[in-house]
């Protein structure tokens, strides 16, 4: 039995524990690509046909402002999802209280903040 990581386009969705007979029809089954070996979705991704760690985040916080943001990356204020459309991105809130806000520039690892706003 191999070790084999189910991607889309890179981004790693599972592992398979299974023959390397078995594995060609599981892919038609699940719609990914795969490659053998082993990966998280949280440390790695594919790239050119080989297991990768993913790369450092670049976004900051400073204040109410994200800096360093890839663009396209997706930004979940309270799980609530925006995208990026620039590589700053200032953050603005109606009412006080505390903010869990989190950037998922893929293939950068995620990065988490917390916002206080009086």
């Amino acid at each position: 039995m191999n070790t084999y990581v189910l991607h889309k386009n890179g981004r790693i969705h599972g592992l398979a524990g299974v023959r390397p007979d078995e594995i060609e029809l599981m892919m038609r089954n699940h719609h990914c690509d795969y490659v053998e070996g082993h990966g998280t979705p949280f440390e790695h991704y594919v790239k050119d046909g080989s297991i990768v760690p993913l790369e450092a985040a670049t976004t900051t916080l400073e204040g109410h402002v994200l800096a360093g943001v890839p663009v396209a990356a997706k930004i979940y204020i309270d799980g609530v999802e925006y995208i990026a459309e620039d590589a700053t991105v200032e953050l603005s809130f109606n009412l006080p209280g505390t903010y869990q806000v989190r950037v998922d520039g893929w293939p950068q690892k995620e990065v988490s903040f917390e916002v206080n706003v009086p």
